[in-house]
């Protein structure tokens, strides 16, 4: 199963959105995940975070063998020359990778690194995430533009909605919730996978998972 966290944490990043409430989940993931392998963190910024948010028993501890959550950094002078994880609403000049989240509807987000598609995920309350697969129709969807790389809609939605008994309707709104994650392209009536290595996989994920502190 997909870890987010992991990887996340695989190499120094910077987390860039304009969505607190995601970058309040995604911190708190950062931190249970980091405490259940032992390690002592140091948050920057420490004020810029409500004290009811973070848990009751964790304590920022900076010191040479921490890792380092930089939260909101406003400008480059405010990041350390070492860090794991820097969270700002700003596209910091930082010559590492870039992680980015933006939002797609409703609780729903999408996250790219490097500018690639990789994970998907809705967050459900403050604190939480939950990992899912999306349904069988989008992979079908997918799945035949695997084999034929691209089809008319009219074509696609006429397939899909005989092999999995669906409404033409529906199938259209699955054909345009994979254009909005990124993972197809619409243009002139034809459907074609995007260039975010769709192709090479046998699902998408809607990733997610919970947080008990």
């Amino acid at each position: 199963m997909i870890n987010i966290v992991q990887e996340i944490l695989e190499e120094p990043s910077l987390i860039f959105s304009y969505y607190n409430n995601v970058k309040i989940v995604i911190l708190l993931n950062l931190i249970k995940h980091l405490r259940s392998m032992g390690k002592e963190i140091c948050i920057v910024n420490l004020e810029k975070i409500k004290p009811d948010v973070l848990p009751p028993d964790f304590h920022s501890v900076c010191n040479e063998k921490s890792e380092v959550i930089v939260y909101e950094a406003e400008d480059e002078k405010e990041v350390p020359v070492k860090f794991t994880v820097i969270i700002s609403s700003k596209k910091l000049k930082l010559g590492v990778r870039m992680i980015q989240i933006d939002k797609l509807g409703e609780n729903l987000y999408k996250m790219k690194i490097n500018n690639n598609v990789l994970h998907l995920f809705r967050v459900l309350n403050d604190y939480t995430i939950k990992e899912e697969q999306i349904g069988d129709v989008e992979n079908e969807i997918l799945k035949l533009l695997r084999e034929y790389q691209q089809m008319s809609m009219r074509e696609i939605v006429q397939i899909i909605a005989h092999k999995t008994n669906s409404s033409r309707e529906e199938v259209r709104n699955k054909l345009y919730f994979l254009k909005t994650i990124g993972a197809v392209e619409i243009k002139e009536g034809i459907v074609s996978l995007n260039d975010y290595g769709w192709s090479k996989r046998e699902s998408v994920l809607i990733v997610l998972g919970s947080i008990h502190f």
